[in-house]
């Protein structure tokens, strides 16, 4: 009789205990052994042939046909094949826990695009780093792919919705996802990148544009007209216990705008606009002032008295 002990494999047969293995590569070794001696013994399955010949011992030289004889077992082979069945199903075990759950990380620019661009990355610092290079008014996404033990897998752990970075908890759901390597060494992370990065976000709403960052001492925002002028602005200051969205949606309520309306938009391209306006008012102010300072008469230019 056999069984599989806690430490290791204990092999019994019928006048009682033999051998005692304290590690699962030196059974490997009896058992290859044994089954390359019995090579040709019929009771023995294909399959467990085949795992011996693939098992390189030391004693083993398949071209000299050269074995260890106090390394074969003269158990029953009917009872021996089902240890090496055992003893199989058990190494294929162990290999599965101790791979990593991970097998690299990805980032999608942006998942509302069509052919999607994906980049792939084996640590998780390297693709935080292109996640947050992208900007925010992209559906951009970092996930997780998964090793193939037993069956191949992905899933977004972080999505930018709206222009926020939310943390997707589908992982939670998903069999063999919600387990610690995830939560301590993907989730835990994030959440803390997120918690201390940089914030820019723009958006536009029905009768206005809205832009924040994150600044020294809070948040940096702005309200513009439709036309790009400005309408109101300032910094609020934090003690960094408020997220960007709740203080959008507190600054907004105060400008009678509903934040539920806000669709996220180009920053730079709303900074962009807003400068060449500004600029434009600039000019148009320096010209007025120009004009209101001189007069042409008889082709001379005067200087008014104020």
């Amino acid at each position: 009789m056999w069984h599989a002990g806690v430490l290791g494999m204990t092999l019994n047969v019928d006048e009682g205990r033999i051998t005692i293995f304290r590690s699962m590569e030196r059974v490997g070794y009896i058992l290859a052994n044994t089954l390359h001696h019995k090579i040709f013994d019929g009771r023995f399955s294909r399959r467990n042939k085949e795992w011996a010949e693939q098992v390189s011992t030391p004693e083993h030289n398949a071209d000299r046909m050269t074995f260890r004889t106090d390394w074969v077992v003269d158990s029953h082979p009917a009872i021996l094949d089902g240890f090496v069945t055992m003893y199989r199903d058990k190494l294929e075990m162990q290999k599965r826990q101790e791979q990593p759950f991970v097998k690299q990380f990805y980032v999608v620019e942006n998942l509302q695009a069509a052919p999607l661009k994906i980049e792939r990355f084996g640590n998780l610092d390297d693709a935080m780093s292109q996640y947050q290079a992208l900007p925010n008014h992209y559906m951009k996404a970092l996930g997780v792919e998964k090793n193939l033990n037993p069956l191949p897998g992905s899933l977004d752990i972080l999505q930018c919705k709206n222009g926020l970075d939310t943390i997707v908890e589908d992982y939670k759901t998903v069999p063999g996802w919600d387990n610690p390597y995830i939560r301590n060494h993907v989730v835990h992370p994030l959440q803390g990148a997120l918690a201390v990065q940089d914030v820019e976000l723009a958006y536009e709403l029905p009768d206005a544009y809205f832009h924040i960052q994150t600044c020294e001492d809070g948040f940096d925002y702005t309200l513009y007209n439709k036309d790009f002028t400005e309408r109101d602005g300032g910094i609020l200051e934090t003690d960094g216990d408020k997220s960007v969205q709740k203080v959008t949606t507190e600054l907004l309520t105060e400008f009678d705008c509903n934040a539920e309306e806000g669709k996220v938009m180009d920053a730079a391209e709303l900074r962009e606009q807003a400068d060449t306006v500004a600029e434009q008012q600039a000019e148009a102010l320096k010209e007025k002032l120009a004009a209101e300072r001189k007069t042409c008469t008889g082709g001379k230019y005067q200087l008014l008295c104020r």
